[in-house]
């Protein structure tokens, strides 16, 4: 932010510009090959990072992505977000895991 003639303006920038470092590739052609046809398992795959993982992943054609989650809505915005990306090129389940608790 920056001031002009005393009003506050808004720059652009790029999302790198907050990491202070070089952002790190981590999809290659052996990773690729790694997760292609296998059965992926992803815990937590309803928050921030857990979906940008599936994210990643889907863009490697695995046979199946499994989210494991908590909560159910997380995990609803990014399947439906996948779906929207992918349609039904692969298989994509949601698990949800409860805890039951008693006194």
């Amino acid at each position: 932010m920056y001031a002009v003639g005393g009003k506050r303006h808004f720059r652009e920038f790029d999302i790198e510009e907050l990491l202070y470092r070089k952002p790190l590739v981590v999809s290659d052609e052996r990773t690729n090959e790694y997760y292609k046809d296998k059965i992926v398992l992803i815990i937590g795959g309803g928050g921030s990072i857990g979906s940008e993982l599936c994210r990643q992943l889907a863009k490697m054609q695995p046979k199946q992505i499994i989210i494991l989650v908590i909560y159910e809505n997380g995990a609803y915005d990014v399947q439906q977000e996948l779906k929207i990306v992918y349609g039904n090129r692969w298989d994509l389940r949601i698990v949800i895991f409860t805890v039951l608790m008693s006194t």
